[in-house]
């Protein structure tokens, strides 16, 4: 299980790196570690798509204020 902090800056990191395409690739590399039996980190991927999803839904859901900003913004790019 991934710590909340944790899982928001992964999935911040991902939408930088990936943009819209950011929730496919957490969860073609959770299929990847699965298939060579990685259950738990392919788990925590997946805590990462999903979360990706729900920042998504919430962008688009109320628009500039569920705003995904950018994790350099905030520094978290850093660690």
């Amino acid at each position: 299980m991934i710590e909340a902090g944790d899982l928001s800056r992964a999935a911040h990191r991902m939408i930088d790196n990936h943009g819209s395409r950011a929730a496919s690739e957490a969860e073609r590399r959770a299929r990847n570690l699965l298939a060579f039996g990685e259950t738990e980190t392919a788990a925590s991927w997946r805590q990462i798509a999903s979360a990706i999803r729900r920042m998504r839904k919430t962008e688009h859901g109320n628009g500039a204020a569920g705003r995904i900003e950018p994790a350099t913004a905030s520094g978290a790019a850093d660690g």
